[in-house]
C-alpha cells in the first residue's frame, strides 16, 4: 500500500510573501533588524533572518553589513522582490514514514526502498535493540521554474548584478521553504515528536549519494504533485528545488 503523500501548494509557513518584501525594504536602512529582541525569538523574524543569511551564504558576502556595497545589494534585493515576488511559487510535498536501521542507512517500511548513508543513523538511538526503528519525513520543495528563468534572462541581457542577486534570492527562497516545512512539521507533529526539533539532510551531502533522489521521487511523485522532475543525473528540474529527509536526531555517537 503506498505511503500517504501530502501536497502543500502554495506553501508558506510562519511568514507570507509580503513579509519577504517588507523585510527587504526594512533592512535597506536597518541592517541590524534581525538582532534578537525576544526570547524565545519570534518565528517570523527567525525565518526572515534565515532568508537573508541564505542570501549572504549564496553570495559569500554578508549583505547585512553597513558598508556601501552591502547597501547597494540590499536595494537590489528589494527592487527585484518588488518586480518578481509573484514568480516565486513555493510548493511542498512530504510523507511520514517508519524506517528500520540498516548497515549502511535505513529501510523504509511498507515499501521495497532503502536509503544509503551513515548520516541517517543519526535518527536511531544508539541504545536501541536491533533492529531499531524510527519515524521520519521524506520531502521535496520547490519555488517553481520562473525564478531560474529570470536569472537566465538577466544574464542574456548582460545585466550581471540583477542575475547575481536574483540567483541568490532564488536559492535562499528554496532553502527558506525547506525551513518553513521543517517548522510546519515540528508544529503539526509536536506531540508525536515530543517537542523535539527535526534534523534535515539532503542527498549529495557527505556520504549520501545523489542517486537516492530516485527513491524519494518514487515515493513522493513530485513531478505530478508539485511539478519537480528528476534527470538521469539525479538532478532536479526546476533547479531551485530541494529534497531530503527530516527526523529527530537520537544518536549520541
Amino acid at each position: 500500500m503506498p505511503l500517504p503523500v501530502i501536497t502543500l501548494a502554495p506553501f508558506y509557513y510562519g511568514i507570507t510573501a509580503e513579509d519577504l518584501r517588507g523585510a527587504a525594504h526594512a533592512v535597506i536602512d536597518n541592517p541590524h533588524l534581525f538582532r534578537p529582541k525576544e526570547s524565545p525569538p519570534d518565528l517570523k523574524m527567525t525565518l526572515l533572518h534565515y532568508f537573508f543569511k541564505e542570501i549572504s551564504a549564496s553570495q559569500k558576502y554578508n549583505v547585512l553589513r553597513t558598508e556601501p556595497v552591502a547597501l547597494t545589494i540590499r536595494q537590489e534585493i528589494a527592487s527585484l522582490l518588488d518586480r518578481h515576488l509573484s514568480q516565486i511559487e513555493p510548493r511542498a510535498v512530504y510523507t511520514l514514514c517508519e524506517a528500520t536501521k540498516t548497515e549502511d542507512g535505513l529501510a523504509i517500511s511498507e515499501t521495497p526502498f532503502s536509503l544509503h548513508s551513515l548520516l541517517l543513523h543519526d535518527f536511531f538511538s544508539s541504545t536501541d535493540n536491533l533492529p531499531p526503528t524510527t519515524r521520519c519525513f521524506l520531502y521535496v520543495v520547490t519555488i517553481g521554474p520562473a525564478a531560474e528563468q529570470l536569472v537566465t534572462a538577466y544574464s542574456q541581457k548582460n545585466q550581471p548584478l540583477e542575475a547575481f542577486v536574483m540567483n541568490s534570492i532564488a536559492g535562499a527562497a528554496t532553502d527558506l521553504i525547506a525551513e518553513c516545512l521543517q517548522k510546519y512539521l515540528e508544529e503539526k507533529y509536536h506531540a508525536e515528536l515530543k517537542g523535539n526539533s527535526l534534523q534535515r539532510y539532503s542527498p549529495g551531502y557527505q556520504d549520501w549519494h545523489l542517486r537516492d533522489q530516485a527513491v524519494i521521487f518514487k515515493i513522493l511523485n513530485p513531478e505530478k504533485n508539485i511539478g519537480v522532475a528528476l534527470t538521469e543525473a539525479f538532478l532536479m528540474n526546476p533547479l531551485k528545488s530541494t529534497s531530503g529527509i527530516m527526523g529527530v536526531k537520537l544518536s549520541t555517537t
